[in-house]
């Protein structure tokens, strides 16, 4: 449960297999945002691209 692949794929087993909504899934969507906030920071401040 600490990968972002995780709660990923709970969101396409519960649309896909069980028919949910996004009222069911919107806590696993929020919680896929923060990973992306809490990796994208340190990925914007330290890998520069140089051309």
């Amino acid at each position: 449960m600490v990968s972002p692949a995780y709660w990923a794929m709970d969101v396409f087993h519960k649309i896909i297999f069980f028919g949910k909504g996004l009222d069911t899934v919107w806590p696993n969507l929020l919680l896929l945002l923060a990973f992306t906030a809490v990796f994208m920071a340190p990925a914007l401040r330290f890998f520069k691209i140089e051309e």
